[in-house]
Order: structure tokens, then sequence, then C-alpha cells
């Protein structure tokens, strides 16, 4: 059942219901709602939370995140590209909460390593 809620609450981010920067209803209004215990409430909150979809501000709830524009990184032909989740020091610099995985994109003849990308960020696409 808590798949069944985390996934009308992503389905009510996706919509707009539930806006950016916006609080999202408590536990206690979800286990109202779908007539469920308390610990399934917190269990589809915490999917959506580990999703990146939602923050946790002690002491005031949960919050839509607000994700900046995506921006395109385009791939040519030999780029390898793998998902992982950050390091201590990329979540520094790229500003990223720990629960969003990056892009680690190889391109061909990069003498520099890989490019690191906050995945919630970035839109990959191929030339």
């Amino acid at each position: 059942m808590y798949r069944r809620i985390a996934g009308d609450i992503r389905d009510r981010i996706e919509s707009g219901v539930y806006g950016p920067g916006k609080r999202i209803p408590a536990e206690k209004d979800f286990q109202a709602e779908y007539g469920v215990s308390r610990g399934t409430a917190r269990k589809a909150l915490d999917v959506v939370t580990y999703e990146g979809l939602v923050e946790v501000r002690h002491p005031y709830g949960r919050f839509v995140r607000q994700v900046s524009e995506r921006r395109t990184f385009w791939l040519s032909s030999g780029n390898e590209v793998g998902a992982r989740m950050p390091v201590e020091r990329e979540l520094d610099e790229l500003d990223i909460d720990e629960a969003i995985p990056v892009f680690e994109v190889t391109r061909d003849g990069d003498t520099d390593g890989p490019t690191i990308l906050a995945t919630d960020g970035w839109r990959l696409r191929v030339r």
C-alpha cells in the first residue's frame, strides 16, 4: 500500500497539485485519506524523500523540492555514461542532497577525467 501512496504523491507533484516549495500533507493526513497505519504513511513519504522529490525541513514538515530548470548535455558516439550516488565532495560542489544520483560521463579523448552532473539538473541527449 505504501507504494500506491508514494505513487499518488509522485503524481500530485508531477501534475502540480503539490507545487515546488510547497508543504505536502503530514503523515496523519495520508493515514486518514488511505486508512493506513502511521508506519505505512511514513514509509510512503520516505520513498518520495529518498527519490529526491521531497525534502524534510525540521520542524516544519516535508516540502516539494524546487528543481532548477534542466539543461541539456549532448553525448556523442563513444561517450560512456553511468549513474551512481555522489561522493561527499560532489555534494558540496554540485550543491545537491545526498539522495540525488549523479551522471558520470566519460568522453573519448578527455584527459580531465569524467564530467559529473546531478541527475535532477541535466537531461542527456545523443547527437
